[in-house]
C-alpha cells in the first residue's frame, strides 16, 4: 500500500505544493508549527531516513535549502506565492531569488513580492505581442487559481477558517481574474470546482453584491448552455447567483433566476441521478427565498426534498445546512421536531470538522432554549460553546457571531447595560463589515435595550434608523421586528397615535409575510396603546387576539407583551389581584424585572392599582404568581374567555 506521502505526491490527497523536481517533494505542513512550515520529503519509499543513498541524503539537504530560500519569495502582477510563479510563468524559485537579489522585484508587504509596475507594463506588452503564449499564460493562471480556490474554500469549514480568509484575502484578484478567463472560456470544470470556495469567501466576508456579479457573469457565459455539462454547470451558477441576489431580498429575481436552473436539469438528456446535488442547491436557495417571504410550508417541502437530494449525493455539508434551515422553520413552534433536524445537524458537522457550521446550530439551539424553552441555564450552556468556538476561529464575522451570543446570555439576564456596550459593538462591526442586514439588527438591537433601560430619545433614533435599512434589505420580518421595536419607546413617551400607526404597520406587515410570531408581539403592543388613548373595547380585542396566538408560541417575547397588556387591562377592569398575579409571573424572569420601560409602561398601572388593596391580599397574590408556570396561565386566562367577547368574560368571573 503506498504510502501517506506517496498519495500526496499522487495528488490523492491535496496539498499546498512548494516545489517538485524528479525526486524530492516539498509541501507546507497540514498543522503547522509556525508560518511557513513546509515538508520536504523523498519520492523514492524508504522505511528510514537513512535508508537513502548517500547521493540522495546529499540531494535533498540542498532541495530544502532551495525551498527554505524561496518561502518569503512571491511574485505576479497581483502578488503571489513561488509555486504559483512556477506553475504560471515556468520560473524556478532558484531564479526568482536572481530576480530578487538584481532588485527586479520588490517587497509589496510581508512574505510577498511583486514587479515594478514600469517591469509589469514592459511583460504585459511583451506578452500581448505573442497571442498563443498569452492565451497559454492566462489559461494556465486561471487553472491553478481555480484549484487554488477550491484547495482553500474548503479550509473556511475548519479550525484553519482564519488562516484559509488571510490567504484568499491576499489572492482575491487573481482568484477573480482567474474565474473570469475560465468563465469566458466556458471551462466548466474549473467554475465548477472554484464555485463552493468562492461563495463561502464572499458570504462570510459579507461581499454579497460581489458575489452576486461574479456569479452573474459565469452564469452569462453559458447561456445559451451547448451541452449536458455546461446545463449542470449553469444550475449551478444560477442557485448561487440567486443566493447572493438582491433578489433574495425581493424574492421575484431569486425565484426566477432558480426556476431556470430547475429547468435546465429536467432535460431528457439529463440523469436525474446526476444532478442530486445541483438540483438539491437549487430547492435549497429556493426554500429560503419562499420563507423569507412567508411560505413556510412550501419551504419546508423544498428543504426535505433537498435534504435527501444531499444525502444520495453523499454532500453531508449541504444536507446538514438543509437541516438547519428546517430547525428555523419549527423555531418557537414544533420543538420536538427541531430537536430532530438540529441534532442530526450539529452530529454531521461535529463529524465534519466544520466548526463554524457547529457553532451557528449550538447558536440556533441557545436561541431555542432561552427564548421558547425558557430554559435558561441550557441556553447559557448552548450559547457559551458557540462563542468559545467563534472566538477561536477569530474572524470579523465569527466575533459579530460571537458578540451575538454573548448579548444573548446577557440579554436573558436582564444585564442591559452590558447589553447596551455589546450592542453598540455589534453596530461598529457591522457598519465596518458594511452589511446592511447587520446594521439593521444591530440597530433594532440599540433600540430595543435602549428603550429597556428608559432612554427612549436615543432608542427612538435607532429604531428610525433600524427600519430604514430594514426596509432595504427587503426581509418583511426584519421590517415588522424593527417596526415594532420603534413603536416601543413611542408608547413609553406617551406619542400614542403615533405608536398607533407604527404597530399596526408592525402588525400589517408581519402578517403579509406570516410571520404569526411578530404579528402576536405587535397586537399586544396596540392593546396597550389603546388602553392609553381609552378604547377599552379595542384594546380587549387586540389582547384576545394576541392571547388566542400564545399556545402555538411558547416565546418569550410574545409571552411578556401579552401577559403584560392583560395585567394593564384587568387591573383597569377591577380584576386587580388576577392583574398583580401576572405581573408577579413576569417579574420573575429578569428581562422583565431589570427593565425600566416594563415598569414604567405595565408595571406602574397594576402597582397603582394594587396599592388600594389590603396588602396581605396583594402579597398573596403576588406570591400565588411567582409559583406558576406560563402554560398554566395561558390556560387560565383563556378559560375566562367565552366565544364573543373578552369583557363579558371578565365580567362574569
Amino acid at each position: 500500500m503506498a504510502s501517506l506521502f506517496t498519495r500526496i505526491i499522487n495528488g490523492e490527497i491535496p496539498c499546498h505544493k512548494l516545489a517538485e523536481d524528479d525526486r524530492y517533494f516539498a509541501f507546507l505542513d497540514i498543522s503547522p508549527l509556525r508560518e511557513g512550515h513546509a515538508l520536504v520529503v523523498p519520492k523514492r519509499e524508504v522505511d528510514h531516513l537513512f535508508d537513502l543513498e548517500g547521493d540522495e541524503l546529499a540531494g535533498i539537504l540542498a532541495f530544502a535549502k532551495e525551498v527554505a530560500l524561496g518561502l518569503p519569495t512571491a511574485v505576479t502582477v497581483h502578488g503571489a506565492d513561488p509555486v504559483f510563479a512556477q506553475a504560471v510563468a515556468d520560473v524556478s524559485l532558484h531564479e526568482l531569488l536572481v530576480l530578487s537579489n538584481k532588485s527586479l522585484i520588490r517587497r509589496a508587504a510581508p512574505g510577498r513580492f511583486d514587479l515594478h509596475e514600469l517591469l509589469r507594463q514592459f511583460a504585459a506588452e511583451k506578452l500581448a505581442q505573442d497571442a498563443l503564449a498569452a492565451e497559454a499564460t492566462h489559461d494556465r493562471h486561471s487553472s491553478y487559481f481555480c484549484a487554488w480556490i477550491a484547495q482553500w474554500g474548503g479550509e473556511l469549514r475548519g479550525l484553519r477558517c482564519r488562516m484559509a480568509l488571510d490567504a484568499i484575502d491576499a489572492e482575491m484578484q487573481n482568484i477573480r481574474t482567474g474565474w473570469e478567463w475560465a468563465a469566458g472560456q466556458r471551462h466548466c470544470q474549473r467554475l465548477t470546482a472554484a464555485s463552493q470556495g468562492l461563495a463561502r469567501y464572499l458570504e462570510l466576508q459579507s461581499r454579497e453584491d460581489e458575489g452576486e456579479a461574479a456569479f452573474r457573469l459565469a452564469a452569462a457565459a453559458l447561456r445559451p448552455p451547448a451541452d449536458v455539462q455546461q446545463r449542470r454547470t449553469l444550475a449551478m451558477l444560477l442557485a448561487f447567483q440567486s443566493s447572493f441576489s438582491p433578489g433574495l431580498e425581493s424574492g421575484a429575481v431569486s425565484a426566477r433566476l432558480v426556476e431556470e436552473g430547475l429547468t435546465l436539469l429536467q432535460d431528457q438528456s439529463i440523469d436525474a441521478d446526476e444532478v442530486r446535488w445541483e438540483r438539491g442547491l437549487l430547492l435549497l436557495v429556493r426554500g429560503m427565498v419562499r420563507w423569507y417571504h412567508g411560505g413556510h410550508e412550501q419551504a419546508r417541502l423544498d428543504y426535505l426534498e433537498s435534504v435527501d437530494l444531499f444525502e444520495a449525493a453523499g454532500e453531508l455539508w449541504w444536507m446538514a445546512l438543509s437541516l438547519e434551515q428546517l430547525g428555523w422553520l419549527d423555531f418557537g413552534r414544533k420543538m420536538d421536531r427541531l430537536a430532530g433536524y438540529v441534532s442530526r445537524s450539529l452530529e454531521i458537522r461535529r463529524a465534519l470538522g466544520d466548526i463554524r457550521g457547529t457553532a451557528a446550530t449550538l447558536k440556533l439551539l441557545g436561541d431555542q432554549a432561552a427564548f421558547h424553552e425558557l430554559d435558561i441555564a441550557k441556553a447559557e450552556q448552548y450559547f457559551s460553546e458557540a462563542e468559545t468556538i467563534l472566538r477561536q476561529i477569530g474572524d470579523p464575522a465569527s466575533i459579530q457571531l460571537a458578540l451575538e451570543c454573548r448579548d444573548y446570555i446577557y440579554v436573558i439576564q436582564g444585564r442591559f447595560e452590558e447589553v447596551l456596550q455589546l450592542r453598540r459593538q455589534q453596530l461598529a462591526t457591522a457598519e465596518q463589515l458594511g452589511v446592511r442586514y447587520g446594521r439593521a439588527l444591530a440597530s433594532w438591537g440599540l433600540c430595543e435595550t435602549l428603550t429597556m433601560l428608559g432612554q427612549y430619545e436615543e432608542a427612538e433614533l435607532h429604531g428610525r434608523n433600524a427600519r430604514a435599512l430594514s426596509a432595504e434589505t427587503g426581509f418583511g420580518w426584519a421590517l415588522a421586528m424593527s417596526t415594532r421595536f420603534l413603536g416601543m419607546p413611542l408608547l413609553a413617551l406617551g406619542r400614542y397615535d403615533e405608536a398607533w400607526e407604527v404597530f399596526q404597520r408592525a402588525a400589517g406587515i408581519a402578517s403579509s409575510d406570516n410571520w404569526q410570531f411578530e404579528v402576536c408581539v405587535s397586537l399586544a403592543c396596540l392593546a396597550r396603546v389603546e388602553h392609553a388613548r381609552g378604547d377599552s373595547a379595542s384594546a380587549w380585542n387586540f389582547a384576545e387576539q394576541a392571547l388566542r396566538m400564545l399556545p402555538q408560541w411558547n416565546a418569550l417575547n410574545p409571552l411578556f407583551f401579552t401577559f403584560s397588556a392583560l395585567a394593564v387591562l384587568l387591573a383597569g377592569r377591577g380584576d386587580v389581584l388576577l392583574a398583580t398575579e401576572i405581573w408577579a409571573l413576569l417579574r420573575g424572569h429578569p428581562f422583565v424585572a431589570n427593565s425600566q420601560f416594563f415598569a414604567e409602561v405595565y408595571g406602574r398601572p397594576v402597582e397603582d392599582a394594587a396599592a388600594a388593596l389590603p396588602g396581605a391580599d396583594v402579597e398573596a397574590a403576588r406570591a400565588r404568581g411567582r409559583s406558576r408556570g406560563h402554560l398554566d396561565m395561558i390556560d387560565e386566562l383563556l378559560s375566562l374567555l367565552d366565544a364573543n367577547s373578552v369583557m363579558q368574560a371578565v365580567k362574569d368571573r
